[in-house]
């Protein structure tokens, strides 16, 4: 019997849910496999609310992997989520977690541990566990039998999404101990959203996958949230990326109209305005939080990153690059002299004006003419929200469903470190073994390969033509 625990924070994005339903679908077709998946961090019952929604769409005889998963709590911590949901009892009776607020998880035997969630609640001493959901933790096994348990990990060490709280590093001492691999899942191996396999989707968690990568798209990663380095990376490569597609497709075939042409000009003006808004609140309030940790500083974008073998400047998109030196006419040489809160300035005013050239074509198209103060103070922040949050940004007049799908494209954090395990507990030996050497050693694939397996996982395909295509026949 192959045990896997999944160790998650759903409810802070349609990733997490993503990651539940291609776990449940896929259950069925694995013999011998049971999950216990543990809600973890906040109220965890409240963080089940989501996945019981959309489980409740579905005719009960067709919920998927129902009789294979356990659901459980871990302890409850002070961490609020993201998102506002509303808790309902009836709601998790419908979805067949009725009595989740008293289902907490308590360890167990396992061959597989995926960690898509922080380890904070749960006891440090693992060797005398504390009663109760908090000492879970140590009482973790390897399943017996098991020749070579897995603990998959969501983030690679010194990259973002890495937990390096000293409670992660003590689990995975213990795992060690225990004769657990470990594997971390870095940004080289991560599937991203595709609108591709929407269809295979149900249709709440499509609402919400969409509604989700919108809020990413328009809005950046707050100013206080993780590290500088972090913050360089997602602003000036992961969601610029996204939103450079977009842009770049929906101004395809606008780039002869007189009202794209009109918001050009518009930009142009309004672009001092928003890189002094920008470095006077979200950057000024970026380095005053580089108090922790490795304290990045400000050195050049040339420069090694603290604590890393990477520049500053080869954490940046090609297309942000590009885009920085058109508009500062910067060559390559003054580029690598420039500060990381300089490149970040500019990353972000980039970002946005790609971002509020969609927003003024959109108001002028329909007559109206844009607000510019209502660009600023998405810029500035408020005393509710964060500077270049996406509860700020001027609402675009008309359907933005057809822009909603044009940023699609953000990492799958969980969501990929769940097909990788459901192949790895789907193989044989020789198989598995394959693919997790070329996890060490770099990219599995590319990443066009990769996302077009996620694809097909949602698609339905079955584990071992996804490994096969992975590792090779």
């Amino acid at each position: 019997m192959t045990g896997l625990l999944f160790i998650t924070d759903a409810g802070d994005e349609a990733d997490n849910e993503a990651a539940l339903w291609l776990l449940s679908t896929h259950l069925e077709k694995l013999k011998d496999t049971l999950v216990d998946v543990v809600f973890a961090t906040g109220n965890p019952a409240l963080r089940a609310m989501r996945w019981a929604r959309i489980i409740n769409t579905i005719k009960k005889e067709d919920v998927p992997g129902k009789d294979k998963i356990r659901y459980c709590v871990g302890p409850e911590t002070k961490r609020e989520m993201r998102y506002y949901t509303k808790f309902d009892a009836d709601a998790l009776a419908s979805a067949g977690m009725g009595d989740l607020q008293d289902a907490h998880w308590d360890g167990g035997q396992y061959s597989i541990i995926i960690q898509a969630s922080p380890l904070e609640g749960f006891a440090e001493d693992f060797y005398n566990p504390a009663s109760g959901p908090e000492g879970a933790l140590g009482r973790v096994e390897a399943s017996p039998g098991t020749h070579a348990p897995l603990y998959v990990v969501v983030g690679e060490e010194g990259t973002p999404n890495f937990p390096k709280d000293k409670l992660h590093r003590r689990f995975k001492e213990f795992l060690n101990e225990k004769g657990f691999k470990a594997v971390h899942l870095g940004g080289n191996n991560y599937m991203h959203w595709t609108t591709d396999f929407f269809s295979y989707l149900p249709s709440p968690l499509m609402k919400e996958a969409l509604q989700d990568e919108w809020k990413k798209a328009v809005g950046r990663i707050p100013p206080e949230m993780s590290n500088v380095f972090v913050r360089f990376k997602v602003n000036s490569n992961v969601n610029y990326e996204v939103v450079d597609a977009a842009y770049k497709s929906f101004a395809k075939s606008r780039q002869d109209d007189e009202t794209f042409k009109q918001a050009m000009t518009w930009w142009k003006e309004l672009r001092p305005t928003i890189r002094a808004a920008v470095q006077d609140n979200y950057v000024k309030v970026s380095r005053q939080q580089d108090n922790t940790g490795a304290r990045f500083g400000n050195p050049k974008i040339k420069d090694m990153v603290r604590g890393q073998n990477i520049t500053w400047r080869s954490a940046m998109a090609e297309a942000c690059v590009a885009d920085i030196k058109a508009a500062t006419g910067a060559s390559d040489a003054a580029l690598e002299n420039f500060t990381v809160d300089e490149a970040l300035s500019l990353a972000l005013t980039e970002i946005t004006g790609k971002l509020l050239r969609i927003y003024a074509f959109s108001a002028f198209d329909a007559e109206v003419t844009p607000n510019p103060a209502q660009c600023k103070g998405y810029a500035t922040g408020s005393a509710m929200n964060p500077p270049l949050d996406f509860y700020q940004f001027p609402r675009l007049l008309g359907d933005v469903s057809v822009l909603k799908k044009e940023v699609v494209g953000n990492p799958m954090y969980d969501t990929s470190a769940v097909l990788f395990s459901l192949c790895l507990a789907g193989s044989g030996k020789d198989e598995a073994e394959k693919l997790l050497l070329r996890l060490s050693e770099g990219s599995v694939l590319p990443k066009a390969e990769r996302d077009e397996i996620m694809v097909r996982a949602f698609r339905g395909d079955e584990v071992p033509k996804l490994m096969s295509s992975f590792v090779g026949k």
